[in-house]
């Protein structure tokens, strides 16, 4: 018998990385929006007996900032709002960007109350003013919320439910 043996662990290391990498916004590092509806699918389904909150998170007037202050700087505020996210919610958490301005977070086993405190906590943190040429901006946000089991116990439904409650 004549064989050969390969050590292929560097190969499945490289292959992991790089299927994660995949599920990251390249931006943020935040997971991407197929990624976080996944990962939110999981623990809906692996965690049915408790209260998760689904938040919806959009950067209010982001046209206007790029407009006024270009690229560069709509897209620091987009990292900074990831990061204000990142502080805010528990690695156990799901956090992810989904749009051009738009975040997406399931809270996990949480109580509405403790919910709608850390939306109030986000967008204090967010918020701040951007000084140009002639020009004020303030950064602000709007979020929405949709509770598992009360608007609903899948991710369409409470993504639509928290989508809603953000443009209310």
């Amino acid at each position: 018998i004549i064989g050969r043996s390969y050590d292929v662990s560097s190969d499945r290391r490289i292959q992991e990385e790089l299927s994660e990498e995949a599920k990251r916004d390249p931006l943020t590092r935040l997971y991407n929006k197929v990624a976080a509806s996944g990962e939110v699918e999981r623990i809906l389904k692996s965690e049915p007996e408790k209260q998760h909150v689904l938040f919806l998170i959009d950067i209010d007037n982001f046209k206007r900032i790029n407009d006024t202050f270009g690229h560069t700087v709509g897209d620091t505020v987009i990292t900074d709002i990831a990061g204000v996210l990142q502080s805010q919610f528990q690695e156990t958490d799901v956090t992810a960007r989904v749009g051009g301005d738009e975040f997406l977070a399931l809270m996990r086993d949480v109580a509405p109350k403790e919910a709608e405190a850390c939306a109030a906590a986000l967008g204090r943190e967010a918020r701040k003013k951007l000084i140009g040429d002639d020009a004020i901006v303030e950064v602000t946000l709007s979020i929405g919320m949709a509770v598992y089991g009360e608007d609903g116990r899948d991710y369409e439904t409470l993504f639509a439910m928290a989508d809603r409650a953000m443009y209310a």
